[in-house]
């Protein structure tokens, strides 16, 4: 329950008590250990009364509603993150961790400059606390969510984590209920709060894939919108009409198609071709699986062919 984890990448200057329950106090602190540190300045360390000190030295950032004007150079390969939080020292440990992890990082310390920010960078995911000025978490979550008139699909669906003290199980659920998608509490750490979102973003990545139009039989795999065959991972070079004929196989494999069938899926149109063309279609496209180890086409004599895979 704290930020040992990453107690190593914390070891700069301007150490700080994080803490954010009532009658705790945010001060600096210089570790007595500080000596045997290779940064002279200090690390972070555990006191005795079990309390944690940490590192809150930012690269320079984006901060909505504190009147700062300081920016952040942003790239457009990284994921933008909102992070909420009224406590600026809060604020510095997550942003840190984010930005370690390679996210760009776009900052707000009350509900109000929340909404405000979320408009204009549309963040990839938002992380929020619920005790902010102005609004509060719920009502920036619920804002965020809006209506499908108000908010476009994006806004909608974007990740929201509440990172908040209260740690009660009917605020979990509240939290939960109004749309957030994830709910940690403090006190917190960041390793974990980075896995988290990652893992967020694996979900949606996953999601917004488009489904591939594919038919796997075995060790072939048929693309079906690209009109590619590949065997064990290595591509195998079809013409279109040997193509068309293990495509009708694979989709009835197992089962007999008769050389009507096969010529119906290997040529487009009303085209008539003799039984001793279909053969010679088979032939090549058997020679070309077996040059990758593989022979599962079939002969049913009097019938056709089959692929004989599972």
């Amino acid at each position: 329950d704290g930020l040992e984890d990453d107690e190593a990448s914390l070891c700069e200057s301007g150490l700080l008590r994080l803490t954010d329950r009532p009658g705790h106090r945010v001060r600096p602190f210089t570790h007595p250990a500080a000596t045997n540190c290779s940064d002279s300045r200090g690390c972070p360390a555990n006191d005795e009364d079990g309390e944690l000190f940490v590192d809150v030295q930012p690269p320079p950032r984006r901060i909505a509603g504190t009147g700062c004007n300081a920016t952040c150079d942003k790239l457009s390969s990284m994921r933008t993150i909102l992070v909420a939080d009224d406590d600026s020292h809060i604020r510095d440990v997550i942003c840190f961790a984010l930005r370690r992890a390679g996210f760009d990082v776009v900052e707000a310390a009350d509900g109000r400059s929340t909404l405000a920010e979320f408009t204009r960078h549309r963040p990839d995911l938002v992380i929020l606390d619920i005790l902010m000025p102005e609004l509060t978490g719920l009502d920036v979550c619920r804002a965020i969510r809006g209506t499908a008139e108000a908010n476009p699909p994006q806004s909608r669906n974007v990740p929201i984590l509440f990172l908040s003290s209260k740690d009660a199980e009917p605020d979990r659920v509240i939290g939960l209920e109004v749309g957030g998608d994830d709910y940690i509490t403090k006190p917190f750490s960041p390793r974990e709060l980075v896995a988290r979102v990652n893992a967020h973003f694996r979900r949606a990545d996953a999601l917004a894939a488009p489904a591939r139009n594919e038919v796997v039989v075995g060790p072939l795999c048929i693309d079906l919108d690209a009109q590619t065959v590949t065997l064990d991972g290595r591509p195998v070079d079809l013409t279109r009409t040997e193509f068309g004929l293990l495509t009708t196989l694979a989709l009835k494999r197992g089962k007999v198609c008769d050389r009507d069938a096969l010529m119906a899926g290997a040529y487009t149109g009303r085209r008539v071709v003799s039984d001793r063309t279909i053969d010679s279609h088979i032939r090549r496209l058997r020679a070309k699986l077996r040059d990758g180890g593989l022979d599962p086409i079939e002969t049913v004599h009097g019938t056709g062919f089959k692929l004989a895979l599972s």
